[in-house]
């Protein structure tokens, strides 16, 4: 609504409740294993509050089909979409610690993987982002334990650099049909990142780089040595950044984009060089979708007219 003021109101009002804070410390069902806590509050069985995710504002719950009646199915698609084909590898079997099976069906951009992150950003650690495989099928001993060497289009598809966030198993479903996990739909560090955007359109670039700093503090041990930014920083471009960082495979960018009226010259600019399917022939018409004719065609006492270049 372009209404910086009456957000920033809002967005402080959820901040100063006292009922939600940021997760900084290990917790969970795998908090006693390797990891981080950035990484625990996308574990399947650690999404909502009950179970000690402190940030979560709003969880859509899910649950397995094989144990309630009625449970979610094929719906959400999130699990298939954003990790790796990486069963299709010889030597690769599907298990809870390569997070299921999934399709590859999307890869983070090469600005994401090779440009986004400074070193030391938790949120680009190897339990967020994964880059290396090591072959787990034990029926295959001359090749099980060792590094899955990439080759061809297996960093496009089978063996590609992704996301965790979405990681779920069932042993009882292997082929993973269902996805049980929950879905974080709200959660505080977003609201830090809509606080940051309204203080920035607002002109308050040092309550802004206030804001992001307290993501940056969570996300960098080694804070203020590092991570720390400044009233300098402050640009819209910059807080679109951060939230790439912070909620890469969460939120509909799209529809950040579109809303921010950033989508062809950041999608251009930082998508045109990728190696596989760069963007090309964006232009400001896509910034809305065409309506269908037979939505058109439904006012027959009103014109409801095409979208411009359509």
């Amino acid at each position: 609504m372009d209404k910086p003021d009456l957000a920033e109101a809002q967005l402080q009002g959820i901040l100063n409740s006292g009922r939600f804070k940021l997760v900084k410390s290990r917790y969970g069902i795998q908090s006693t294993q390797p990891g981080d806590y950035y990484h625990d509050m996308f574990i399947y069985g650690n999404q909502r509050r009950v179970q000690g995710n402190t940030e979560a504002i709003w969880v859509l719950e899910q649950e397995n089909p094989s144990t309630v009646v009625g449970g979610i199915t094929d719906n959400p698609q999130h699990r298939r979409v954003w990790g790796a084909a990486y069963h299709n590898v010889p030597g690769m079997s599907l298990s809870d610690s390569t997070g299921g099976r999934a399709l590859g069906r999307l890869r983070l951009s090469n600005w994401v993987l090779y440009e986004l992150y400074k070193p030391g950003d938790m949120r680009n650690s190897q339990y967020n982002i994964r880059r290396r495989y090591i072959y787990n099928d034990a029926s295959r001993p001359a090749t099980f334990g060792k590094p899955v060497p990439y080759a061809g289009a297996d960093t496009v598809f089978n063996l590609a650099p992704h996301t965790t966030k979405w990681y779920q198993f069932d042993p009882n479903d292997t082929f993973g049909y269902a996805m049980i996990k929950d879905m974080v739909l709200m959660r505080l560090g977003e609201t830090y990142l809509l606080l940051a955007e309204a203080q920035v359109k607002q002109g308050k670039l040092d309550a802004a780089a206030a804001s992001i700093n307290t993501l940056r503090e969570r996300a960098f041990p080694g804070y203020p040595t590092v991570g720390r930014v400044s009233a300098s920083d402050m640009t819209l471009n910059f807080v679109l950044d951060e939230r790439v960082r912070e909620l890469v495979g969460e939120e509909n960018r799209r529809m950040t984009l579109m809303r921010t009226k950033t989508l062809v010259e950041r999608a251009t600019r930082l998508n045109s060089n990728n190696g596989f399917n760069p963007t090309r022939g964006l232009t400001n018409t896509h910034l809305l979708m065409p309506i269908p004719l037979t939505e058109i065609q439904l006012n027959k006492d009103a014109e409801l007219k095409q979208n411009p270049g359509y």
